[in-house]
């Protein structure tokens, strides 16, 4: 939308060029123009969200599936071996053994650190650690990316 709205002002009929580059020879975007256009935007996409029967999520009929998806994906929240897919408004008390949590993914991008857990664990005689990271690793490597 903020591209369509700056290509308006460069894409006016008075200028008759055949190429963008010339016409950036001769016009200057300045900052005022992109922040209103950004600002122009803004006030359209808030307006699309106020329309909305459920906080946060845009309407049904303008929200595609992929939205949707990226919208119900959006609370997960990164850690340092995978990811806490637990829904914002569940309480967590599991704090530092998310590994053992159902809402706990990991993937093969996870599998370095993955490792120097398991090497951790290993190395101080933490036996069922050491197993819990064996199997985190062979489900990572098992993800496809």
């Amino acid at each position: 939308m903020l591209t369509a709205a700056i290509a308006g002002v460069v894409d006016h009929p008075c200028i008759n060029h055949h190429s963008l580059e010339m016409t950036l020879v001769y016009a200057k975007i300045t900052d005022r123009v992109v922040a209103d256009a950004y600002a122009s935007v803004c006030e359209q996409i808030d307006a699309l969200y106020a329309t909305a029967n459920t906080p946060g999520a845009l309407p049904a009929e303008i929200e595609t599936a992929a939205m949707t998806r990226l919208r119900q994906e959006s609370h997960a929240r990164m850690l340092g071996n995978g990811m806490c897919t637990r829904p914002v408004e569940l309480d967590c008390r599991m704090e530092a053994i998310c590994e053992t949590c159902a809402y706990f993914e990991t993937g093969p991008e996870f599998v370095a650190v993955l490792l120097r857990q398991r090497d951790h664990a290993r190395a101080h005689r933490q036996t069922d650690r050491a197993k819990l990271y064996d199997t985190l690793i062979t489900t990572a490597e098992a993800t496809p990316s």
